[in-house]
């Protein structure tokens, strides 16, 4: 039963209209981006690069974009609950349900990622000129500086998508549960940052948000280890408390 299940998601998710639009937003930002950038490039006071152009793609998916793949993923994967129940009564547990979804969920977010990542990677070098030096600016991103931040990206977005799916899971109200999602993942991560220059106790606390430690590993505050850790604490707490409520939860 647990094979025909994977097979039978596999098939579903090939024919999620909603998917398909995002593959192709994710092919064509990043060339509509820069190719709008090579347009103004020659009005410019110097011209803009290949890795300025590789700056901008970056930040565009990291102030906020990036969270268009776990928002438009998790809500095609959360079935009803009147699906939910023929899937566990077909034989099919919980906790196989919970984490194949997420198997799903994290490897669709890894296909579009590394489209966007491509596509930037391809439209930048075509249509903008190299900068000699680039890895000595924080305003410009060399092509292997731009490979590591989009890995860095995709554990985050791993994590956005074990919270989110939890939360969809856990609360009744799908609409609901992304609003807050986004309030405690993005609004909230924000103000902090804002507000940490000014209170030391704040900065501390800073340095505890998965979705700020990517900032602070791009200016060279925070290494890797730390990322890395931080994101893994926060995924597997996640899971675990989650889990462990939508086990107790009636189908």
């Amino acid at each position: 039963m647990v094979k025909k299940y994977i097979y039978s998601e596999l098939y579903r998710i090939k024919h999620i209209r909603m998917y398909i639009a995002l593959f192709f937003i994710t092919i064509l930002l990043p060339v509509a981006t820069t190719g709008f950038l090579s347009m103004i490039s020659p009005k410019q006071p110097e011209p803009l690069t290949k890795e300025f152009g590789l700056y901008v793609l970056y930040m565009l998916i990291l102030v906020g974009f990036y969270l268009a793949y776990p928002i438009v993923i998790c809500a095609n994967t959360v079935k009803p609950k009147y699906v939910e129940r023929q899937i566990l009564s077909s034989g099919i547990t919980k906790n196989i349900l919970y984490f194949s979804d997420l198997l799903y969920i994290n490897m669709i977010q890894l296909i579009m990622l590394v489209l966007y990542s491509v596509s930037s990677i391809i439209s930048a070098t075509l249509l903008l000129e190299s900068a000699p030096g680039a890895e000595d600016s924080l305003d410009l991103v060399t092509v292997k500086e731009f490979i590591i931040m989009m890995c860095c990206i995709y554990i985050t977005m791993i994590l956005a998508s074990v919270i989110l799916y939890s939360l969809q899971l856990v609360l009744s109200n799908k609409i609901f549960a992304t609003g807050l999602f986004v309030f405690l993942g993005y609004v909230i991560p924000l103000i902090i940052a804002q507000i940490r220059y000014f209170l030391e106790i704040v900065d501390a606390v800073a340095q505890m948000i998965p979705f700020l430690q990517i900032a602070f590993f791009y200016k060279g505050d925070s290494p890797l280890s730390m990322l890395l850790l931080i994101h893994g604490i926060w995924i597997a707490v996640t899971i675990m408390i989650c889990n462990t409520i939508y086990n107790k939860i009636e189908a």
